[in-house]
């Protein structure tokens, strides 16, 4: 990402790209606000992996969750400088910045659970009654709470960017490819919140109801399919929230 930056910089500036020398990318990392996330991303990131390296081969000891969370949770706090979100000043730069790390965190909380969710299917998701099921509805219950917190502030801040980026106007929507893909984007996002509140209002109280009985039960089996098509739809909204990264909002 880093390096393309540069590229589009050099463009604009009329330098070719073959003439782009060393000094180039050291001014883009270490005098960019952008180029110096980038290096904390990568220190966090590396040393992410070498938490997890060191717990691998300590697999009796308590998985460092908080330790996790917080490195990941920063690396990609990170990624705001990259964006949009960094290119303002003075009091509504700072809320546009914060909004757009609110967006980051609340989105990879969400997808990052639903991963998650998906590991203790592939785990335990297959017997029909023991320890294994009753996990898993602890899991899901848990996550209802910090879920609905995840929706209300991807909801909020999603309307501040779009508002803060082409206005407050929906034309643009269907009017460039950028509004397009924007309603690719949302279809899905309210495709996952379908799936959402089917888990949350349906499929896991009717999990606990066949746990607290002790009848045979298939509800894991659904939530394994609706959590898998869940996870599915979280990598196409990934793809396309790329895509857009590349596309003018007025084009």
């Amino acid at each position: 990402m880093g390096i393309e930056i540069v590229r589009s910089t050099a463009g604009i500036m009329g330098v070719a790209v073959s003439d782009l020398v060393r000094d180039d990318l050291a001014w883009y990392l270490f005098d960019t606000a952008a180029g110096r996330a980038g290096l904390t991303r990568a220190f966090l990131l590396v040393l992410l992996l070498a938490v997890l390296g060191w717990q691998s081969q300590r697999a009796e000891r308590p998985f460092p969750i908080r330790r996790v969370t917080l490195l990941a949770g920063v690396a990609l706090v990170s990624l705001a400088w990259n964006g949009h979100a960094a290119s303002g000043e003075g009091v509504s730069g700072t809320v546009r910045l914060v909004a757009g790390m609110a967006h980051l965190l609340a989105a990879g909380g969400w997808i990052g659970a639903i991963f998650a969710l998906l590991i203790l299917f592939v785990r335990h998701g297959k017997p029909a009654a023991g320890e294994g099921l009753h996990m898993l509805w602890r899991a899901l219950h848990t996550f209802s709470r910090p879920g609905t917190v995840f929706v209300g502030v991807l909801v909020v801040t999603g309307i501040l960017h779009y508002g803060d980026l082409v206005g407050w106007s929906i034309a643009p929507l269907f009017h460039s490819r950028h509004g397009n893909l924007m309603l690719l984007k949302l279809a899905l996002f309210a495709a996952m919140l379908g799936l959402a509140a089917l888990h949350r209002w349906w499929l896991v109280p009717r999990l606990e109801r066949d746990i607290h009985t002790g009848a045979p039960s298939h509800s894991a089996q659904h939530l394994r399919l609706s959590v898998t098509i869940e996870a599915t739809i979280a990598l196409l909204i990934l793809v396309s929230v790329a895509v857009l990264g590349t596309l003018s909002p007025h084009g």
